[in-house]
């Protein structure tokens, strides 16, 4: 049976949204995949990194739903909660839409879930950790007993893997990334584009403040232009009546 839908309780890039409405799948929020045969649905997920990286990438957008790190378990466990009411195929968002790119998703996604098993991909690389998103889930995992990452061990071994192997150890991976010298230049990095913002802010305060006081000083000169010139005309006047009464 092909599939027919897609769904993920996380935020998915546009353009593989594209992809996938060109594949012929609609898309099924995650609330009501209830309301659909599970045989035909495909699940997105990606790794805890990566799904907070993408909403900060992505929070200006209008249809940007609400995200917290402290759902991620949450959200892990209503994917698990579904695959254990049917074979429903899943997939990691990162390497669907790293095989879009050189092969068409409808080519791969018009056939079955096993047809789906069968197909690998070359070259796999895991995408590389946003060192403050991985701070963040590092944080949160240990403060959480290990558990976002042995829920997304647990549904990355379930997953379609097109030939890679499951991603049992992603905390390693977490420690292998964010090294001491990484986070430093990582937070010095943010360190200085916050100050870079701050002094762009202070500039167009001052600016502003410049430009109030500009307005200030020029309605005082007006006042004294005005009060001057009433002041000339009273004396023309005074002028004009004595030089009258003279005639």
């Amino acid at each position: 049976m092909s599939f027919k839908y897609w769904s993920s309780p996380f935020s998915i890039a546009s353009s593989l949204r594209e992809e996938l409405t060109s594949a012929g799948l609609n898309h099924q929020p995650w609330q009501s995949v209830d309301a659909i045969d599970l045989n035909q649905l495909l699940i997105l997920f990606d790794p805890p990194d990566l799904i907070l990286s993408n909403y900060a990438k992505n929070q200006s957008q209008s249809n940007q739903t609400d995200f917290n790190l402290i759902d991620l378990p949450g959200r892990y466990s209503e994917i698990i909660s579904i695959l254990s009411k049917a074979p429903c195929a899943i997939v990691a968002t990162w390497q669907l839409l790293d095989i879009s790119y050189s092969v068409s998703l409808r080519e791969i996604l018009r056939s079955d879930r096993l047809s789906l098993s069968s197909h690998t991909q070359a070259v796999t690389t895991y995408p590389i950790i946003d060192t403050l998103c991985g701070l963040g889930v590092q944080y949160l995992d240990r403060k959480l007993c290990g558990k976002i990452s042995t829920l997304y061990a647990e549904i990355d071994s379930i997953a379609i893997r097109f030939g890679r192997d499951p991603d049992m150890l992603y905390s390693e991976r977490l420690d292998h990334t964010l090294d001491e010298d990484t986070v430093i230049k990582s937070l010095s990095k943010n360190q200085t584009r916050a100050e870079r913002e701050a002094f762009l802010i202070d500039s167009l305060y001052q600016i502003q403040r410049d430009y109030q006081h500009h307005i200030i000083e020029s309605k005082k000169i007006i006042n004294e232009y005005q009060n001057l010139l009433h002041e000339a005309q009273s004396i023309a006047g005074k002028y004009r009546s004595e030089l009258a009464e003279s005639d």
